[in-house]
């Protein structure tokens, strides 16, 4: 029985491909046709990628293949080889945002990629339920697809076939890459960059034999991919823009008013025409975005730029409040105090003239008791700590040594900057999968009975699933340990955040984006990762989710998903709960901001620590580290 009739190449349903048995046809292209198919020994359903290049072998004998003819064997026996090249390379990979490839099979005259099977809708028919997309909906599946094709590009492969066909939405909102064009970059050893041209997405030097192609290559297609979801109308072919007039009309000027103008001109940045005009790497470009995330957003009050912590950890101070209305005070009581401090100084002075310094050596001795910490009241550390201190110390003489720096990103690429009213440095984002995942690379010996955070969920629902999502179900003392091992890593002294200090960061605004509620911008674009539309899909009406938000994602988000507040730190008030360093007097560890599965306005309002048990593991519960300014043994 076949497959399906109209699909006359096609393996049979109930073929047994190893442990794989064929059910049914998903889909067939110039290349190759792909099964449903279910693994009988994991009791699970695959997908499985038939090498079949329709122009240049077919099914003989049953179920074989081979060459057209023989003059083409040579061609075929390269294209296979690269296949199967190219499921080796695929095989590393291990990206949420990547289809996940799990073996290859050699049978039958070719080869087959055993892949995972993914439901969902394909970005094509996406566009076709989303006529006129919202920014952030857009954000919502461009931004992970991004993570996962930085990943591909970090082990040296180009996917070469983005399109809308090969990006897959699942049912549970994950946007993810499909079907690389790197295997039909040969079909011949003597013939280059053939079968691997997708019209409107292809970039000029995918048309040519010689031409360099690399990251912006993809970058050029993914925008198209956008120009499309935006426009509802094709991109023009790359070829018709070598002209003397190119018939691309930039977004910027066709979508004006419909999205934000930094948006509309990273889009642009990416499709431009010369390789050399666009954006040259995944990073480079998505600065064009996260410069849309700050255009959008209000400019900081003057009380946001110079907030400071509050001194009392549990102060219920009213976010609400008002600031005193400061009142104009007459100028001659004024200039009367100015006067007569400046007598009293004076005379002072004159009574008790200041040392003079007896000799040269006497100034560097003070300036070394002052970078060693001798003046500091606080200052209790040995001798022996000195040299240490003076190394690394922070506010050296104006002119010996360079300003601190505002800004500091360690080896994991973990990003800090100053906050006014802190002592420390704060990392930008909340601590990710992919750094945690490099400390257990490390310690999980030690610690493989807590390995829970390998694979959270809640009601059945996978969270946090991404390298670039926030770790989650982490004790306190693993962040702690956490921050024990990137500080004899980096040399430099990292810790969590006090809970004064974490409230500094958030700014004294009522929420860490400002005073609005819902949180949505101008545009209605979401600003903060909380509980919306797309949890109540997932988990029920059980979710008390924010009335009519939308911020696309059902549990977690990548980390930067959304703007940050005026210091530049993202997900402040969302995405997981943070860990605090100090305890209540309960004993309990403290916890501040607020999660993906949190919908109530007064609670995420809060800026006082909410007590947790130390040892729970929880799916909304994740950590983000400070850098203090100085050196570990």
């Amino acid at each position: 029985m076949a497959a399906a009739a109209s699909h006359r190449l096609a393996l049979p349903a109930g073929f047994m491909l190893e442990e794989y048995r064929i059910e049914s046809v998903l889909g067939q292209g110039g290349f190759g046709i792909t099964y449903l198919a279910h693994d009988t020994r994991l009791d699970a359903q695959v997908a499985i990628k038939e090498m079949l290049p329709k122009d240049f072998a077919t099914r003989v004998a049953g179920v074989a293949v081979a060459p057209l003819d023989t003059g083409q064997e040579r061609g075929f026996a390269w294209a296979k080889a690269r296949f199967i090249e190219e499921a080796r390379l695929l095989a590393r990979l291990h990206h949420p945002n990547v289809i996940r490839i799990y073996r290859f099979i050699e049978q039958n005259g070719t080869a087959y990629l055993v892949m995972e099977y993914l439901q969902g809708k394909t970005f094509e028919k996406w566009m076709k339920a989303h006529r006129h997309p919202t920014e952030q909906e857009l954000k919502a599946i461009l931004l992970p697809i991004l993570d996962g094709l930085e990943d591909v590009h970090r082990h040296q492969l180009l996917h070469r076939d983005i399109s809308p066909e090969n990006i897959i939405i699942t049912d549970a909102g994950r946007p993810i890459l499909l079907d690389f064009g790197s295997a039909r970059e040969c079909l011949r050893p003597d013939q280059t960059l053939s079968g691997v041209i997708r019209p409107g997405y292809s970039p000029f030097e995918q048309y040519q034999s010689k031409a360099p192609q690399g990251p912006f290559t993809d970058i050029y297609a993914l925008c198209g991919v956008m120009v499309r979801a935006m426009t509802n109308a094709s991109p023009p072919v790359a070829m018709d823009r070598a002209g003397p007039r190119d018939p691309y009309v930039p977004v910027a000027k066709r979508c004006q008013g419909r999205y934000s103008e930094p948006f509309l001109r990273a889009i642009d940045a990416g499709f431009a025409f010369l390789a050399k005009d666009r954006p040259q790497t995944v990073a480079e470009w998505r600065k064009l975005f996260l410069q849309t995330a700050l255009a959008n957003r209000p400019e900081p009050t003057p009380a946001q730029r110079h907030a400071t912590p509050p001194q009392n950890p549990r102060s219920q101070e009213s976010p609400r409040a008002a600031a005193p209305v400061k009142k104009s005070l007459p100028w001659f009581p004024i200039m009367a105090v100015v006067l007569v401090t400046a007598l009293g100084v004076g005379a002072w002075l004159y009574f008790n003239p200041p040392d003079e310094p007896k000799m040269e050596e006497k100034k560097d001795t003070k300036k070394e008791e002052v970078i060693s910490g001798k003046d500091d009241p606080q200052h209790d550390a040995p001798k022996e700590d000195k040299p240490k201190q003076q190394a690394l110390d922070m506010t050296p003489p104006k002119k010996e040594q360079a300003k601190p720096k505002d800004h500091l990103t360690n080896s994991l690429g973990m990003e800090f900057v100053r906050v006014p009213g802190v002592e420390v440095m704060v990392c930008v984002h909340q601590t990710r999968r992919r750094d945690y995942a490099a400390f257990m690379s490390e310690t999980g010996a030690a610690m493989s009975a807590d390995d829970f955070w390998t694979k959270p969920s809640w009601n059945g629902v996978a969270v946090s699933a991404g390298e670039n999502d926030p770790v989650v179900q982490v004790k306190w003392s693993h962040a702690v340990a956490f921050c024990e091992w990137l500080s004899r890593k980096e040399k430099q002294h990292y810790r969590l955040p006090l809970s004064t200090e974490w409230r500094a960061a958030a700014g004294k605004a009522k929420y860490p984006w400002g005073d609005a509620w819902p949180p949505m911008d101008g545009q209605r674009h979401a600003l903060v990762n909380l509980a919306d539309r797309a949890a109540v899909t997932a988990f029920g009406q059980g979710v008390e989710a924010v009335p009519e938000y939308a911020d696309g994602f059902a549990t977690t988000s990548p980390v930067k998903s959304f703007p940050p507040n005026a210091w530049g730190l993202y997900d402040m008030g969302g995405n997981v709960r943070e860990w605090c360093e100090d305890a209540a007097p309960s004993g309990l560890g403290f916890t501040c901001g607020a999660s993906w599965r949190d919908g109530k306005s007064e609670f995420i309002a809060s800026h006082t620590p909410e007590e947790w048990g130390k040892e729970i593991l929880s799916p909304i519960v994740g950590f983000r580290c400070v850098l203090e300014a100085r050196s570990e043994n």
